[in-house]
């Protein structure tokens, strides 16, 4: 897997969210939580290696 970094500004409210998250036990810290998220989104939302094309995504 390629490594890339990604930056994210939150505000106050988007913080606490995810502070309460954590406190829920769903990650170690906020970067374990928004890879976790970003990994969840990229499954739902993009196309797969060596999967068929999702047809929501198909242009032209």
């Amino acid at each position: 897997m390629t490594t890339r970094i990604v930056t994210i500004a939150l505000n106050q409210q988007q913080i606490e969210l995810v502070d309460r998250t954590l406190a829920k036990g769903v990650a170690a810290d906020r970067a374990a939580l928004i890879k976790h998220a970003l990994r969840r989104y990229a499954a739902r939302h993009l196309p797969q290696p060596g999967g068929a094309p999702r047809p929501d995504l198909v242009t032209g």
